[in-house]
């Protein structure tokens, strides 16, 4: 079992009992023959805090069944072939996994082959991210405007991660879980992004701080860039 930091608990049990947890639960119900569990976000990187989730991905051969998951536990399933071909595509979310997630379980004797294909993926698009903050943050404005602070402040949240996301992979620095970007982006010197990540991620900002990181948001999604 890999070593990771910290003895967060979720109604009780700590990230390895949860792991234990989840492994009976996927045993049960019969699908830790054909599937490899692997531990991925905070936990995996070794950045987790006591608020982190425990973020576990299922990558199944063949069925895509669904089992409960025990609180503080965020389980997602993939099928392993889809997976595979969005990992050769640059997905970054895919690339994160193999760069990054601890093996939990191989019950298909995939994972070293999996990871050794990871040499030859795209670098992810960081204009595919800017498109999407493009997008989101249309959309944020509307509901600030109508009036919905929490769900622009979300919005805007989301708008933040993505051009976060876009400006480390532009500036060829593979971007990490959320909790740690802030930090990812102050080391090249993006502080201002940093602080607006900051502050929508602890849920602070009213209307008028709102409505200037938004603005904020949108000179680097407009921005020319080299």
């Amino acid at each position: 079992m890999p070593r990771m930091a910290g003895p967060v608990r979720h109604l009780g049990l700590n990230w390895r009992s949860a792991l234990i947890h989840v492994l009976q639960t996927l045993r049960e119900a019969h699908l830790l023959k054909g599937s490899i569990v692997v531990l991925s976000g905070s936990y995996a990187h070794g950045k987790a805090t006591e608020g982190s989730d425990i973020d576990i991905v299922v990558l199944e051969q063949d069925s895509l069944r669904r089992v409960k998951a025990p609180y503080g536990v965020h389980l997602r399933f993939e099928q392993l072939e889809s997976f595979r071909e969005r990992a050769r595509r640059g997905d970054d979310y895919a690339i994160d996994i193999l760069r990054f997630g601890q093996v939990i379980h191989d019950g298909l004797g995939l994972w070293p082959q999996l990871t050794d294909e990871l040499k030859n993926a795209k670098w992810p698009d960081w204009r595919a991210k800017m498109k999407n903050a493009n997008r989101r943050i249309r959309l944020a404005d509307d509901l600030l405007t109508s009036g919905d602070i929490e769900a622009a402040r979300e919005e805007y949240l989301l708008t933040a991660t993505q051009v976060a996301r876009a400006e480390l992979l532009r500036k060829e620095v593979y971007p990490m879980s959320r909790p740690q970007l802030s930090e990812q982006l102050r080391c090249v010197g993006e502080f201002e992004l940093a602080a607006h990540l900051d502050t929508l991620s602890e849920g602070d900002g009213q209307t008028e701080q709102l409505r200037r990181i938004g603005q904020s948001l949108r000179k680097l999604i407009e921005a020319p860039k080299v």
